[in-house]
């Protein structure tokens, strides 16, 4: 987990420790979504954070919670199972994206409707520009 400094580390019934990585850099951040299969970012407000988008669009099966009107993330990325905030609904979205394989999610980062970089990102807004300053 990231972000947050002052959360401690947890160990899993299974032994496993879920390790606290704290602030990362914009370097480091990137160096884990690369290393990312599975992601859970919650939704904490009726709009998605951007690290439920990047981690998708980095190949990760990212499980999150629907909140207000955002129930189905899908049209971003098909990595993104945005389910009810409740326990059941959680287990069975984190055992799905387990199951996703390699292929599935690198094919699904493949197809979305986000821009890829800033320069088609304000293509259409700069070529609106440019039109407005000519006439």
């Amino acid at each position: 987990m990231a972000g947050e400094t002052a959360a401690p580390n947890i160990q899993l019934e299974s032994g496993v420790v879920i390790r606290n990585l704290g602030k990362l850099s914009l370097d480091e951040y990137d160096e884990v979504k690369l290393k990312t299969d599975v992601a859970l970012s919650l939704m904490m407000a009726p709009h998605p954070s951007y690290p439920p988008l990047e981690l998708a669009l980095a190949g990760a099966a990212v499980v999150t919670s629907s909140y207000g009107p955002k129930q189905d993330l899908t049209r971003y990325s098909k990595n993104i199972l945005c389910v009810s905030p409740d326990l059941e609904s959680m287990i069975d979205a984190i055992i799905r994206a387990v199951q996703m394989t390699d292929e599935e999610r690198i094919s699904n980062a493949a197809c979305t409707i986000l821009p890829a970089d800033w320069q088609s990102a304000f293509a259409r807004c700069l070529i609106n520009s440019i039109r407005c300053s000519k006439a």
